[in-house]
């Protein structure tokens, strides 16, 4: 515990979390700059020569793992996309294009129905949060100028069909698996809640259909109702809450009323068990001193102008006792040097720095990478620098 205190300490300045001076808030944006940069360049270091990206690095040992998962692959994708938007450099945009390449070789279409619906399988599995990790990556190509192929979007439109085909009509949510009896089937919180965003973000960007809404909000309403009454301590409201904050944002910004008292009761929750919380007494997080944390300041990120607009003294809490400290202690968690990890850790890194260089420690400990630590720490930064630190 001394040591993690030490080094967070030492470390967290590079993101301000203990700003001082007349512009705390522009120390965080030059700070988070240079995260988002090295972020960027470690993803593109660690892709595979078939487009895919390396899944966990053992750090200590200077190792890539042999596990793998497609849906934090394309997480990190997704994640790539939005830091090429931010910082756009040709290398890349060269890693994605690998990628774009290597994910259609997955894609796998059910011709039976009317029109074709799209999933993506790997070792006979088609799970929803893949797809709606390839929705959003799809739509942030567009959005960043890197315009889909006629091919592409023929894909988008069928995978979207898909989502919609996996909706669980009798108690809310979506169905996991794609095409699997409801017996063998399951409605998980991460699922639904990335189902739900990128259906959200589909509507705003590619076809305003109130059907997808409807569908949407259906969904929501009904699930929130089977989950509500848990606390932050649950697994179903932790795996909904950002997922759940990013559709009730996205939702917001559309023009459809009645979102913010669902907003305010999973930021109340957060807090309310954050009080009760001795894990996050150093570091003011939510539920655990670690970077599976980045998910939840996301959500909160995202939604932190919405607040705003609403209740300024809740925004402000928000900004002071959680956005602020949690991207300085995230950015403590990121290696740039081999000193960076004999700090924090007293062990000597003996590897590559290309595979160190820009990673995200699990945990003070560092004891691994893994390619969804990037993805999250990196959106999370990127939604507190769009929504936080820079001017409305």
């Amino acid at each position: 515990m001394a040591l993690a205190v030490v080094v967070f300490l030492g470390l967290a300045h590079r993101c301000a979390a203990q700003a001082t001076g007349p512009d705390p808030d522009r120390v965080h944006i030059d700070n988070i700059q240079k995260a988002l940069g090295l972020s960027a360049r470690w993803m593109v270091n660690v892709q595979k020569e078939s487009g895919l990206f390396q899944y966990q690095y053992q750090v200590a040992e200077a190792q890539f793992s042999d596990k793998d998962n497609i849906v934090r692959q394309t997480g990190t994708f997704y994640s790539l996309i939005a830091l090429y938007g931010h910082q756009p450099a040709p290398d890349i945009q060269k890693a994605i294009d690998r990628f774009r390449a290597a994910i259609l070789t997955l894609v796998k279409q059910d011709s039976t129905l009317a029109l074709p619906v799209a999933y993506i399988e790997t070792k006979g599995e088609s799970k929803i949060n893949t797809s709606a990790l390839y929705v959003l990556a799809l739509i942030e190509l567009e959005r960043v100028g890197l315009p889909l192929t006629p091919y592409e979007k023929a894909v988008l439109e069928a995978l979207v069909r898909g989502i919609l085909s996996m909706e669980n009509r009798k108690d809310g949510g979506f169905w996991y698996y794609y095409n699997q009896p409801e017996t063998a089937n399951r409605v998980t919180p991460y699922g639904t809640g990335e189902a739900l965003y990128a259906l959200a973000r589909y509507y705003r960007y590619i076809r305003p259909d109130t059907s997808i809404m409807d569908c949407c909000d259906r969904s929501f309403r009904a699930y929130y109702k089977l989950i509500g009454h848990e606390d932050f301590g649950s697994d179903n409201i932790r795996g909904f809450f950002p997922w759940a904050l990013y559709y009730l944002a996205e939702r917001e910004e559309a023009g459809f009323p009645g979102n913010y008292d669902y907003i305010v009761q999973l930021l109340q929750k957060a807090l309310d068990f954050r009080k009760t919380n001795t894990a996050c007494a150093e570091t003011g997080c939510f539920r655990v001193k670690a970077i599976g944390e980045a998910s939840f300041l996301e959500g909160v990120a995202r939604n932190y102008r919405i607040v705003k607009q609403h209740d300024p003294a809740l925004a402000a809490h928000l900004k002071t006792s959680y956005i602020d400290r949690m991207v300085g202690f995230f950015c403590s968690l990121q290696m740039k040097t081999g000193q960076d990890f004999e700090t924090l850790t007293g062990r000597t890194y003996r590897g590559d720095l290309r595979y160190l260089a820009g990673g995200f420690c699990n945990a003070p400990d560092c004891t691994f990478f893994r390619n969804d630590f990037n993805q999250h720490a990196s959106v999370a930064l990127l939604n507190s620098l769009a929504y936080v630190y820079r001017p409305e």
